[in-house]
Parts: structure tokens; sequence; C-alpha cells
């Protein structure tokens, strides 16, 4: 083998090790946990992301939806909405509403394996109302001429979105993980009806507010200056440091609770 040969091989390898049957498969051996009753998957790995899924656990329901092509070698019975890369059409909005469909149909207690890879953003999407394809398929050839990141074009994309930004956890059953992530509200910010969002406060919940509206955070940081003078030594020192103390802590929730008002 040339050095050439070598290379090749040690790429090929590399890439194979990511690739979207490997890393699901790896996983799935490691933590597979339950079978569960449904399987969703969504992207250009979508395929061979499922494959790997039911080469683990035998027989499950599912549906693909992936690009053009890359649905190839997938089971009988599988469910498969190939759909438009990088610009939505209306098999997008197709495969959108199939995927909310599939979490509307779930029950109770119901265990879903939700598969995510990338180009998930264009493959799938479900229309806040009031917006056309036209208008999907405009947004997103102006964000890829922008020259904006992939979060930053998500933003964008989140605006006349029904599923990304955590809209998929407002329509039904719960799931382990939002299509495309839901945005924090830790530090603040605008909130949306029937949007879900992350909120921080005594760690990760889901907040669905039934209305527009803002969420605030608690006012910015605030410096408090407190001077202590302490006098005294031989054997009085450590009642003096005792005294100073709990001096300390009234003077900081007096502080405190000045700022509240």
């Amino acid at each position: 083998m040339t050095g050439r040969d070598r290379a090749i091989a040690l790429w090929q390898a590399g890439v194979d090790a990511v690739g979207g049957y490997e890393s699901v498969a790896r996983t799935l051996k490691e933590n597979g946990g339950e079978r569960p009753d449904r399987i969703l998957a969504v992207g250009k790995a979508a395929g061979a992301m499922t494959r790997a899924a039911l080469d683990h656990y035998g027989h499950v329901p599912a549906l693909v939806v992936t690009k053009d092509g890359h649905g190839e070698g997938l089971p009988d019975g599988v469910e498969l909405i190939e759909s438009s890369h990088p610009v939505p059409d209306a098999r997008s909005l197709k495969g959108g509403r199939a995927l909310v469909e599939a979490v509307e149909a779930m029950t109770t207690g119901a265990h879903l394996l939700l598969l995510v890879s990338g180009g998930a953003s264009a493959l799938a999407e479900d229309l806040v109302e009031g917006k056309t394809l036209d208008d999907l398929a405009a947004l997103n050839r102006q964000l890829l001429a922008s020259g904006k990141d992939i979060g930053a074009i998500n933003v964008e994309r989140r605006r006349i979105s029904r599923v990304k930004g955590g809209g998929l956890l407002s329509l039904g059953s719960s799931i382990a993980m939002a299509l495309f992530g839901a945005p924090g509200r830790a530090t603040g910010g605008p909130v949306s009806a029937g949007r879900a969002y992350r909120v921080g406060e005594r760690g990760p919940e889901w907040f669905v507010p039934t209305a527009s509206g803002r969420v605030e955070t608690g006012g910015a940081v605030r410096n408090i200056a407190i001077t202590v003078n302490v006098r005294g030594g031989g054997t009085e020192e450590p009642k003096r440091l005792a005294q100073t103390g709990r001096q300390l802590a009234q003077a900081v929730r007096r502080a405190v609770a000045a700022g509240d008002a």
C-alpha cells in the first residue's frame, strides 16, 4: 500500500466512523434503552440512521424525511418522504406536516426515537399561519446568499416556522429532543403563543405560553458596596469577628432588600 493509499484509507475510516449508520449503531449498542414505539428521522443522513436503529431494535414503525436519493436501502414498511435541499419546496411542507402529525398521534407514555441530522431545516417545514411556500423559498435564498452561519440562519428561519425552535414540543406528546432545538429565555426575550421556550431558573424546563408576551430577567446585576471596619485584638478578637460577621450578613440583606424594592 502506497502512502497515498494509506492516507485515503485513514480519511475514509474517519468519515465512516461519523457516518449516520455507524454513529447510531455505536450509540445504541452502548446505550440503546428500551425499544421505541415509533421512529422519526429527518435530515440527509436520516435513511442511514433509521437503518441502524431498525437493525438494532427490529421492526418499529418509522418515518424518514430525507434528501432526494438518500433513502435507498430502507426496509419495506418504512414511510419515506424525499424532499428538497438546500432550498425547500412543497415536499418540505409535506415532510414537516407528516412529522407534526406523527407526534400528535402518539399516546401518553409512548416512546419516540427522534433522529436528526444535517439538512433537516430545509427538508421539513410547517409554516406559521399567513406564510406561504414562496415566502419560505425566498427567505432561504436570501439567507443562503447572506454568508451567515447556520446558527444565524436558523434564528431567521424560526420566525415563520411551527417546528423549528422547539415548536414541535407544543403540539402534543413530550419527546426527549425537539426538532432543531428550543430557544432559551433565561436571559429574557420575546415569546410567542404556542411556542416552547427553554427557561433555566431551576434547571431546564419547557415554558409554553398561551399568549404572546415577554419573559423578563430579574434585573441587571447590581454592585453592592459594603464597608466593614474591625478594631480590636488580643482575647477579644474572636468575639469581635463573630459580631462583625453577623453585622455583615445583616448589611447584605438590607442592601439586597433595598435593591428589590
